[in-house]
């Protein structure tokens, strides 16, 4: 038995040595990166430790994030990852140690994740180790770390998700549970990768559909996933589905120079991260040119999709004209750089798979991969520790992008981030983000602007508590007029004041969905909370129960595997 979990364990134990080698160097200065998209998905985060532990549990409204402003954000984004993301921030304890956290996890995952693929793909232990510990250097896993862009947590999972890959081309086979589980655990992370995942799914499903003698036999299992899919993430699309027939919400702002974040062009970070990429691909174009008629139907099929997400990543797509025309789904894009992640994935599935196939010995490549895997790994400290010198030697304010403000001064707002109180970092550096918010009517005025004024300027002059799942806000008012209450509401928001609802006629909303009330001269006190119509809380508790269902079989499958009872 001990023998046996040393040849299994050993690839994860190297996986996390790495890790941690990766999140020593803030373990050593102290030091913290805050990105872009830092103080976005710290508030996120937050919100759902927040309401784990004071059991508070608010599925739809922000009662202890951004702002305690009652908007709406978690439920758009990944819910089911980020309560996963709350419970790691109550085990850090600050925010210091949730980035050290965060990090090491997203390494070893995405590490066992391209490992358990490649091992599933029949690639020997060393291709498959030395590669997985590649993609940990990569600009997919990387972006987390270096300015907190969720795209990272996606990526973290992708190779996971491409196992059914195999079982479709070889045997022209679906198995029901493994895909709507593999599309599933993408959705509640991040929707966006999932819609990359689902446009690999396609040309490999194709494939199998048309070399299949069981046509409607393999229809038929798809369904079959489509629906379980559905049940297990019934609590997105349900949501969906009442807040936009019931809102009009504000989408996430639409980039208007697509074609700047290219790999060719403002982009070519994620070429050279890690350098050694460039020699990858250049091995794979020799090889798929030299020795295409060696490649099995699986290695081809890789190939000829990741060019497709290579082209998409690229300004060979037309971004600005296709953007101009308002081309169906080219805002959701954003960013053409996020397609070089499945074409990441893609890349070194098939790097992995041609170094199998070409009858290449471990001992003939082994010194090239080990090089090129200590390059890597050496290049990626390097780029860490660059990453981290501001903390040391900048002052917060020049970490500043637009429509981001400080509240204190520069070590006072470093000093929160290693503190208990995790709210003082958020009330410290904050950020305007409209994103999400019910628009009321059509304002000329920049919508990062006006959350900016609406809210963050405002909220300090009203107290804001949680109890029994509500947001209680409280004020002194000085004269009777029409005060602007830093809170959001939606159609299905309920006010209320001394345990009656308000009628819509004793208050008004501004064009941000903020609401307007005439205050009296005292104490003044709201209550918010959040209505969701039944068949929306059927849906999730549906979901919840799936999910449930899945751990448990998960687990006992898992220990049964490696031959321990649990």
């Amino acid at each position: 038995m001990k023998k046996v979990l040393h040849q299994r364990f050993s690839p994860a134990i190297l996986i996390v040595l790495v890790a941690i080698l990766f999140i020593s160097p803030g373990i050593i200065s102290k030091s913290m990166i805050v990105g872009s998209d830092g103080i976005f998905h710290f508030n996120r985060f937050y919100e759902t430790a927040m309401q784990i532990k004071t059991g508070n549990i608010n599925y739809y409204i922000s009662l202890f994030g951004f702002q305690q402003s009652g908007r709406i954000v978690n439920v758009f984004y990944g819910p089911l990852v980020a309560y996963f993301n709350g419970l790691l921030v109550l085990i850090a304890g600050n925010w210091f140690r949730y980035q050290l956290l965060s990090n090491f996890l997203i390494y070893v995952t995405a590490g066992l994740s391209m490992y358990g693929l490649l091992r599933s793909h029949k690639v020997r232990k060393e291709y498959s180790l030395a590669v997985a510990l590649i993609y940990l250097t990569t600009f997919a896993i990387q972006y987390w770390t270096l300015r907190q862009g969720f795209t990272s947590w996606g990526a973290s999972f992708f190779p996971l998700c491409l196992i059914p890959l195999r079982k479709m081309v070889e045997k022209q086979e679906i198995h029901c549970l493994q895909l709507a589980l593999c599309m599933a655990i993408m959705v509640q992370t991040h929707v966006f990768s999932s819609l990359l995942l689902a446009a690999i799914y396609v040309p490999f499903f194709g494939y199998a559909l048309v070399k299949t003698d069981n046509k409607l036999g393999l229809i038929k299992k798809l369904g079959g996933a489509v629906l379980l899919f559905f049940i297990l993430t019934a609590n997105i699309w349900v949501n969906y589905l009442d807040l936009y027939s019931t809102n009009e919400i504000l989408p996430p702002f639409v980039n208007q120079t697509m074609e700047a974040n290219t790999i060719n062009k403002g982009s070519s970070y994620w070429v050279f991260t890690p350098a050694l990429l460039i020699a990858v691909m250049g091995f794979q174009l020799i090889a798929t040119i030299k020795g295409w008629h060696r490649f099995s139907t699986l290695n081809r099929l890789i190939t000829v999709t990741s060019l497709f997400f290579l082209i998409c990543s690229t300004s060979l797509i037309p971004w600005s004209f296709l953007l101009k025309h308002h081309v169906p789904f080219i805002r959701l894009i954003q960013f053409p750089f996020r397609f070089f992640v499945p074409y990441t994935v893609l890349l070194l599935i098939s790097f992995a798979l041609t170094l199998e196939e070409q009858g290449l010995t471990s001992k003939r490549t082994r010194p090239f991969l080990s090089v090129g895997v200590l390059a890597c790994l050496l290049q990626t400290l390097v780029l860490i520790m660059v990453g981290l010198r501001p903390w040391q030697e900048k002052a917060v304010g020049e970490f500043q992008t637009r429509h981001t403000s400080f509240t204190a001064e520069s070590e006072q707002v470093k000093a929160s981030f290693f503190d208990a109180d995790m709210s003082k970092s958020l009330s410290m550096w904050q950020k305007s983000t409209p994103d999400y918010l019910p628009m009321m009517g059509k304002t000329s005025e920049n919508k990062y602007d006006a959350y900016e004024r609406l809210i963050i300027k405002p909220n300090p002059y009203f107290r804001k508590t949680v109890t029994n799942d509500q947001l209680i806000v409280s004020w002194i008012g000085e004269s009777e007029t029409e005060v602007a209450v830093p809170i959001v509401k939606y159609r299905q928001t309920v006010l209320s004041q001394g345990g009656s609802e308000l009628p819509k006629s004793a208050y008004s909303l501004s064009e941000m969905g903020t609401v307007l009330f005439k205050q009296k001269v005292g104490e003044n006190q709201l209550m918010l909370s959040y209505k969701a119509p039944v068949y929306v809380q059927v849906a999730l508790f549906l979901t919840s129960m799936t999910w449930a269902v899945v751990f448990v079989g998960g687990g006992y499958w898992f220990f049964k595997r490696i031959g321990v009872s649990p």
